[in-house]
């Protein structure tokens, strides 16, 4: 989910790994992530989807994308397209509220809108764990630090005989 994309993209092998038919769209600039890109001629497809939910229900995503290449990073991401016909918040914690219009709940004579389903949003960082992780560990090793994960932490804490150092690592 990106409220600040400029349209609904999809990654260009992504789109060949599914075998999605595409069309030609017209030449336009897009943005992704605050960078606006070159006007170029586009192709888009049709994507019937549905996010699925932890509780069993889902949200329809179905829409035209626009393929670009988002170097695997994702492979689709939501913009202000189907944001802006999609009646929803997005809390300070990165969850999607997306709300149904109840015209029996009238506040000030408009009507009230109630929670149908809510999203839990991937933080830039969680959305390519992995790589994170690489990263991480590639530099905690050049700098010739120990790296023990969470449950060895936990233990070590137990015994109470070392003191662990959390660092943080920002590029």
């Amino acid at each position: 989910m990106d409220p600040g994309a400029s349209h609904c993209y999809i990654d260009s092998n992504y789109t060949r790994q599914l075998g999605l038919p595409f069309r030609r769209a017209e030449r336009m600039s897009i943005i992704t992530a605050g960078m606006k890109h070159a006007p170029e001629d586009r192709y888009q497809v049709w994507l019937k989807a549905r996010i699925c939910g932890t509780k069993g229900n889902s949200v329809d995503i179905s829409s035209w994308y626009i393929l670009f290449d988002l170097k695997g990073a994702y492979n689709v991401i939501i913009g202000k397209n189907w944001h802006s016909k999609t009646c929803h918040l997005v809390d300070s914690k990165n969850v999607l509220h997306l709300l149904d219009v109840d015209r029996s709940l009238l506040t000030n004579r408009r009507p009230a809108f109630v929670l149908r389903f809510a999203l839990i949003g991937l933080r830039p960082h969680e959305g390519r764990y992995w790589e994170v992780y690489d990263h991480c560990t590639a530099v905690a090793r050049a700098a010739s630090m120990n790296l023990i994960s969470a449950e060895e932490t936990a233990s070590e804490m137990k015994k109470g005989d070392d003191r662990i150092f959390v660092i943080d690592i920002r590029e």
